[in-house]
């Protein structure tokens, strides 16, 4: 009986052996998953903000931000490729942002207006008065590929709204564009950064 318990026993131990060197070697293939954001540091954000604060003595309008909207695949943190040439959309591997991009150009802005001068509100207004509000749909946040060259693409529809007459004064698609050296490339989040800056500065001439 000791010999069919030591032989079941050395069994189960070789089992466990073999387990564990299937589980290491499994999680040394699963690909490393970089994350990429459209936003500053916080430290950087809060001394633009400190350098503003002492040029706002007067604020400008005050206006409403609706959320910013967006349709897939642009509401998910994927990282979208356009083939130019033969339209074909696809994922890129191994690469994600870290929130949808629709919310980082939502903060962005909001940030963006603040160091404006403008005092900003977020839906529900409620009884707010409002001089003007901001609708904002992001059209899209893609990497474009064009006879094996690349760019970082933005694309939005704004419209902004009178909130005496409730009706639109002013719309339009603002798309910016900044080339990317390589899919690989140290400056790719920063080459979205600046399209997405590029995008804000365009937008903030319209109010």
């Amino acid at each position: 009986m000791s010999k069919k318990y030591r032989i079941l026993g050395l069994g189960i131990v070789a089992i466990l052996t073999l387990s564990s060197c299937v589980d290491v070697k499994i999680a040394s293939q699963i690909p490393k998953v970089t994350y990429f954001s459209l936003q500053k540091l916080q430290t950087q954000a809060n001394q633009v903000s400190q350098a503003n604060d002492t040029k706002c003595k007067a604020n400008k309008d005050k206006i409403g931000l609706l959320q910013v909207n967006a349709n897939a695949p642009f509401n998910d943190t994927a990282i979208i490729l356009h083939n130019a040439q033969t339209l074909q959309i696809s994922e890129l591997e191994h690469k994600k942002w870290v929130d949808s991009p629709n919310k980082m150009l939502e903060s962005n802005l909001l940030q963006a207006l603040e160091q404006n001068c403008f005092q900003v509100a977020i839906s529900p207004f409620g009884t707010q008065k409002l001089n003007k509000i901001l609708k904002l749909s992001l059209l899209g946040l893609q990497v474009v590929e064009d006879s094996g060259k690349y760019k970082a693409q933005m694309s939005v529809f704004y419209e902004v709204l009178n909130t005496s007459t409730t009706q639109s004064s002013k719309s339009g698609i603002i798309t910016q564009e900044v080339a990317l050296q390589s899919l690989e490339d140290e400056s790719f989040a920063k080459n979205f950064v600046k399209a997405n800056e590029l995008v804000i500065d365009k937008l903030l001439k319209q109010l």
